[in-house]
């Protein structure tokens, strides 16, 4: 009978031992399933941030791509605006002295049909 009752208490003292590490094991799954929980949250919300930052990476290249076409466009309408202004610079000076030599022409002929008291008055006015 002795026997028999130190064989259950030790039987006992193995259970209480098993109990325990049941409960500790259990107590690790817990924490472990709450990591891998905060872990998938924290992978979601970098999938989200990697999409955010790939959208605005790919606005950013739209806006660069449309920046340097208005900058050739800029360029092109600026060349073209400069051509323009040196025309009409050439045509300004082609009409000056079209009308140079216009007066010059008047000042030549104009004794040919005017009194010289015509012409002092003229060219006095």
């Amino acid at each position: 009978m002795a026997e028999n009752a130190s064989i259950i208490h030790n039987v006992e003292s193995i259970k209480a031992v098993l109990l325990d590490i049941i409960l500790e094991n259990k107590k690790m799954i817990n924490e472990v399933n709450q990591i891998k929980t905060e872990m998938e949250n924290q992978r979601q919300e970098l999938n989200q941030q990697t999409r955010i930052n790939r959208n605005l990476h790919n606005e950013i290249d739209k806006l660069k791509q449309e920046l340097q076409s208005q900058e050739s466009n800029f360029d092109k309408s600026s060349k073209q605006f400069g051509n323009d202004i040196r025309s009409v610079e050439l045509r300004l000076n082609y009409l000056g002295k079209f009308f140079s030599n216009i007066t010059t022409i008047f000042f030549i002929i104009s004794p040919l049909f005017l009194s010289r008291s015509e012409i002092l008055n003229s060219s006095s006015t």
